[in-house]
């Protein structure tokens, strides 16, 4: 599926415009979404804004397959330091960023509508906590773990702590939490996040037995 069309306005040159929804793998959307803008990349007409757009929602999805233990910690530090790469080329000011986060949260709840600014910045405070401190995803009981079973997770753990954890979903106030998290009730809950998988494994796994 193609989303736009060829006489784009400069105003109006959106990441959508550009995505072809053509994988379907078995990982789920965070795998379909990944791919779909793999083939993106691949274009050597795209604005600085739409490959920012591109560097942002490739790192929230890489986030989940992390979450979901497809990818590996490797897999999604190179990622992130490919969106850092993209932050040093493309735009540096606040309103550029902003409309750049705006753009692949546009194209991610075409997806699924659940898939919007919180949850991305979510998904991305959780991996970068799990990447700091080396912990894998992929070697939890039960891994890989269902596109579905993620999301699920965590859109009950935005829900449940949107009363006592500030999380902005502005890419900037995203980073400085994740710098400035230490003593965060909120940080805390991601670095509990294995154990809450491993709980909830367990707990299906009873259930279903």
């Amino acid at each position: 599926m193609t989303y736009g069309n060829n006489n784009k306005s400069v105003q109006d040159d959106r990441l959508i415009h550009y995505v072809n929804k053509t994988h379907n793998l078995q990982c789920g959307i965070f795998g379909n979404i990944s791919d779909d803008l793999g083939d993106v990349i691949k274009r050597n007409d795209l604005s600085p804004m739409v490959r920012m757009a591109y560097a942002y929602a490739r790192r929230a999805v890489a986030a989940g397959l992390l979450y979901q233990g497809v990818f590996s910690l490797n897999d999604f530090r190179h990622v992130n330091d490919v969106f850092k790469s993209f932050q040093i080329t493309t735009g540096h000011t606040v309103e550029f960023q902003e409309s750049a986060f705006d753009q692949a949260a546009e194209l991610t709840s075409t997806y699924d509508k659940r898939l919007d600014r919180k949850l991305l910045s979510l998904l991305v405070i959780g991996a970068l906590d799990l990447s700091e401190n080396s912990m894998e995803p992929r070697y939890l009981p039960g891994a890989p773990f269902s596109y579905d079973y993620v999301i699920d997770y965590f859109v009950k753990f935005s829900n449940s702590h949107s009363n006592n954890t500030s999380v902005s979903s502005t890419p900037a106030s995203t980073e400085n939490f994740h710098r400035n998290s230490s003593n965060s009730t909120g940080c805390c809950v991601f670095l509990l996040m294995p154990i809450f998988f491993i709980s909830m494994y367990v707990i299906n796994y009873i259930l279903g037995g």
